[in-house]
């Protein structure tokens, strides 16, 4: 549908993948991409870009599975998640309540820094949290990953065109309870 679309491939009973299928109503006429599933397998949050490559523009979305077992029309996350700028890379934790992702918009070191926003008690994001340094630097951070403990996670930092990749303690005010 689009420069980069978001497709699933699910494992017969023997253990083979079958040819992957179009999300149909998730993807667009733009760049869908960076797909995380909620715990539960019925939401399915991802990055959607919108204009020109080199100059798209880049949210977060969601959507979510309808009854007859497919993604809905997505919806943009709230603008409390979502600025002028950039947010890419989500990834929400297996407790379901801390989304971790990348922006550029939100106050932060320079660059893409990386975020936690938890669900509040209502179902709504709460305001993000930067990281802080030395997590967040000048530099690019993104693609943090945090493991099921809830306290190690990974992410990527691009210095010079140089990508590497980072294991961390996180900061106790970001941890994700503890799910397995």
């Amino acid at each position: 549908r689009g420069s980069c679309d978001l497709y699933v491939s699910r494992r017969d009973a023997e253990g083979r993948w079958q040819r992957p299928v179009n999300l149909g109503a998730v993807n667009s006429g733009g760049w869908e991409s960076q797909p995380c599933l909620s715990p539960d397998g019925r939401i399915l949050y991802f990055t959607r870009g919108r204009g020109r490559a080199g100059q798209r523009q880049h949210d977060l979305y969601m959507a979510t599975v309808g009854p007859d077992g497919h993604f809905g029309q997505p919806s943009r996350l709230p603008d409390v998640i979502n600025t002028p700028g950039q947010e890419m890379r989500p990834f929400l934790h297996p407790d379901g309540r801390h989304l971790y992702f990348a922006s550029d918009g939100h106050p932060g070191m320079g660059g893409m820094d990386l975020f936690v926003s938890e669900m509040e008690p209502t179902g709504q994001w709460g305001e993000p949290v930067n990281l802080g340094y030395p997590l967040n630097t000048p530099e690019e951070e993104s693609g943090m990953v945090v493991a099921s403990d809830g306290r190690t996670g990974y992410f990527s930092r691009s210095v010079e065109g140089q990508l590497d990749l980072h294991a961390f303690v996180v900061p106790e005010a970001a941890m994700a309870e503890a799910t397995a």
